[in-house]
């Protein structure tokens, strides 16, 4: 596996759109749309990326998918949820 420089962290609430989204072996696989967030409560929730041929998917850790009125909330930005960059 090669070693990859990803530069230093930066906080979700400035990470803008078009910044390139890395595999673990370094490829590019897309680059970010928009975040995901609950800024009031200081969560980050996932990344939307855009991916070539594929268009536009939504990244999160599978152990924490929640149910149909979670979605919801969060593709109509209802509740805390709120667009960022």
């Amino acid at each position: 596996m090669r070693c990859v420089d990803e530069g230093l962290p930066i906080a979700y609430e400035v990470l803008e759109k078009g910044v390139p989204v890395l595999a673990c072996d370094g490829e590019q696989v897309g680059t970010v749309h928009h975040v995901v967030a609950a800024p009031e409560q200081d969560i980050f929730h996932g990344l939307v990326i855009t991916v070539p041929s594929r268009g536009r998917r939504f990244d999160e850790d599978p152990g924490e998918l929640k149910g149909w009125h979670h979605w919801v909330n969060v593709m109509t930005l209802r509740g805390d949820w709120r667009r960022g960059s």
